[in-house]
């Protein structure tokens, strides 16, 4: 019951993320100033909520390879504000961020292949993309690395790996990492069977937000 919680949460989460998060900041080594002038004008306009408008602009300067506006490009792709809905439009401009650098284009991208939203599902090439997020800090994304491992999904199944990145995740700050490394050692998967770790992981992953971490925490204090 509380693996099917986590499951739900993980795509719960993931899903507003894609919903509502634009970047903001940009490597401008990486771009020309042009590129980096339409950039700032199309953050502006995001602010006033003109969004064909920003939708535009990102565009011009993705087209100038600026990394963020080609994410902020799939973002209005996935959300339709600016420009029709199209997931996978969004898929292209965020599998060109990723290309780019952007983590956060690499995550998103392996999110939507795991799901088949926009494109064929696609295990391996979901456990491709979340491993280069997670190899560039994003939490999330380390979390999605463990679950393929756990489930033997686009990788072989394999429980010690997964803990590794649910650790990676937790350390990180994600706290559905932190409790899904509990449950693993409340369930003895992947490591000895654990109580007393298991409600270490609870603790923090409820000290960062998580309900089901502080109810799993109770549960194990009572």
């Amino acid at each position: 019951m509380a693996f099917n919680i986590l499951t739900k949460s993980v795509k719960e989460r993931t899903l507003l993320l894609l919903s509502l998060f634009l970047l903001a900041s940009c490597a401008s080594n990486h771009a020309t100033q042009n590129a980096e002038n339409l950039f700032k004008q199309g953050v502006q306009a995001s602010k006033q909520d003109k969004n064909t408008k920003a939708f535009q602009l990102f565009e011009q300067a993705c087209a100038m390879n600026h990394p963020t506006a080609c994410f902020n490009v799939g973002v209005h792709y996935n959300t339709g504000k600016g420009v029709k809905l199209n997931k996978s439009q969004a898929n292209q401009f965020w599998e060109k961020s990723c290309k780019l650098g952007v983590a956060d284009g690499c995550g998103a991208l392996a999110f939507y292949y795991e799901q088949g939203v926009g494109v064929k599902q696609d295990y391996a090439q979901a456990f491709k993309y979340y491993t280069k997020a997670c190899e560039q800090g994003r939490a999330l994304s380390c979390l999605g690395v463990g679950l393929l491992y756990e489930n033997g999904r686009g990788v072989r199944q394999n429980m010690q790996q997964a803990n590794r990145f649910f650790e990676k995740s937790c350390t990180n700050g994600e706290p559905l990492g932190c409790n899904a490394l509990g449950l693993s050692y409340y369930f003895g998967k992947g490591v000895k069977q654990n109580r007393a770790a298991a409600k270490e992981y609870f603790g923090i992953a409820c000290d960062l937000g998580y309900q089901n971490g502080c109810d799993l925490y109770k549960k194990l204090n009572q």
